[in-house]
């Protein structure tokens, strides 16, 4: 996955086992790095640019909302949340594009919100890499608490370079891509039982592979 943040867009469909009120993140590029805290009468540390703190994720929400998170290379992070989707078992896709900090969320096709964020506009380089529903730890750290994986089925995956808009996913949104779209960069169908832990994607040459890594 290219590791330039200036515009993106990332979907996927999803079916939840049963509806959860505990948030859990669909795809994320993000570490979840220690929080450094400053002790009683001494001032912080100021922050220099990490490159390790830049990443963003897209996620489910405690009362089911569709949320996106943006963390900058200096650690400022910002969310934004987008309602309608349906707590429900049935399939449902969802996407966020992001274009320098302009911000849009689209629950089944339709946009459910759209937002700049005041802090968060330019993710400069992202050094990690596309994590589909794993566990992830949730800061402060070192004590960290862990947000459940995805009890679900998660296929079509994909990765935009561009910001798409709701036109733009309308006509992809009911088949399958081809990988030859403009601007596609990454995209998993998982439509067929994986045979191990190598899967291959589109474009020809994009793979991932499953971690046995249960983060415990």
């Amino acid at each position: 996955i290219p590791a330039n943040s200036t515009r993106f867009t990332v979907e996927c469909r999803f079916k939840v086992f049963t509806p959860s009120k505990k948030p859990v993140r669909l795809l994320a590029r993000w570490n979840d790095l220690p929080v450094q805290k400053s002790k009683p009468g001494k001032p912080a540390t100021p922050r220099a640019e990490d490159p390790e703190r830049s990443g963003f994720y897209l996620g489910l929400g405690s009362s089911g909302e569709v949320v996106f998170g943006a963390r900058n290379a200096m650690g400022d992070q910002e969310t934004v949340s987008g309602y309608g989707l349906k707590r429900n078992t049935a399939w449902h896709h969802v996407a966020a594009s992001w274009n320098e900090g302009r911000v849009t969320i689209f629950i089944d096709g339709k946009e459910a919100r759209k937002t700049t964020f005041s802090k968060v506009t330019d993710l400069g380089t992202i050094n990690a890499p596309l994590v589909i529903g794993k566990k992830v730890a949730s800061e402060p750290a070192p004590r960290v608490a862990r947000s459940p994986f995805f009890e679900g089925f998660i296929s079509d995956i994909a990765v935009w370079s561009i910001a798409r808009d709701q036109n733009a996913l309308a006509a992809t949104i009911d088949k399958p891509l081809s990988g030859k779209e403009s601007g596609l960069v990454a995209y998993f169908p998982l439509h067929d039982m994986l045979q191990g832990p190598l899967i291959m994607g589109l474009p020809t040459g994009v793979s991932a592979t499953i971690s046995e890594d249960l983060g415990r």
